[in-house]
C-alpha cells in the first residue's frame, strides 16, 4: 500500500523500474509484480550457485525454524514450507500451489508448477486469467477460455488456499 509507505512506490512511483521482460508492476499478481530476486549467504552450508526454484516470503519462517530445530507443539497454520534442503543441497522441491494476494484483495492468484491462476473480482463478476509460464513466461496468452479443464483445477486449488487466508488470526 503506497499511503502506508510513501517511500515504497518503486517501480511505478518516485523510484523508476522496469520490469522487462515480465508482465506487471509493484503490486501486481503478473510476474512483474511478484517476481523478486533473494541472495543467501551463508559460507560453509548455503550450496553456491544460482537456484530458478519459485518461492514465497512465508517460507522463511518455516526455514528458520528448522534451521533452529523448533517444532512448535501446536499446528501454527504457516502458509510457507521449509526450503532449507533447496539452500543447502539445491534439493528441488516437490510442485505446491503458491497463492498471492494483491492489496486490497482486488485480486489473487495461484501458481502450481508451470500454471498460474490470477483471478479478479468475486462472484458473477469474477474474471479469471490463465497462463502456462514455460511456454509463455510473459502472459501474453490467457488460456482460460481453451483450458476449461485446468481453469477448474486452478481455480479448485486458488479457491482451497483462500479459504485458508486470515486461518492463523487469534479468534476472538
Amino acid at each position: 500500500n503506497d499511503t502506508a509507505y510513501p517511500d515504497d512506490r518503486c517501480p511505478s512511483g518516485r523510484l523508476p523500474g522496469n520490469n522487462l521482460p515480465w508482465r506487471g508492476k509493484k503490486g501486481d499478481l503478473y510476474e512483474g509484480g511478484t517476481r523478486v530476486p533473494a541472495i543467501v549467504s551463508w559460507p560453509g552450508r548455503a550450496k553456491p550457485g544460482k537456484v530458478d526454484t519459485p518461492v514465497q516470503i512465508t517460507d522463511w519462517l518455516p526455514t528458520f525454524a528448522a534451521l533452529t530445530g523448533y517444532r512448535p507443539e501446536r499446528d501454527l497454520k504457516w502458509d510457507g514450507a521449509s526450503i532449507l534442503p533447496l539452500l543447502t543441497a539445491h534439493k528441488p522441491l516437490p510442485d505446491r500451489p503458491l497463492y498471492a494476494v494483491a492489496p486490497g484483495f482486488r485480486s489473487r492468484a495461484l501458481r502450481y508448477g508451470d500454471w498460474k491462476l490470477i483471478v479478479f473480482g468475486e462472484g458473477a463478476s469474477r474474471k479469471a486469467e490463465l497462463y502456462n509460464l514455460a511456454a509463455d513466461p510473459q502472459e501474453k496468452n490467457n488460456l482460460a477460455t481453451g483450458q476449461p479443464d485446468r481453469l477448474r483445477q486452478m481455480q479448485s486449488l486458488l479457491d482451497q488456499a483462500a479459504a485458508r487466508d486470515r486461518d492463523a488470526l487469534p479468534k476472538g
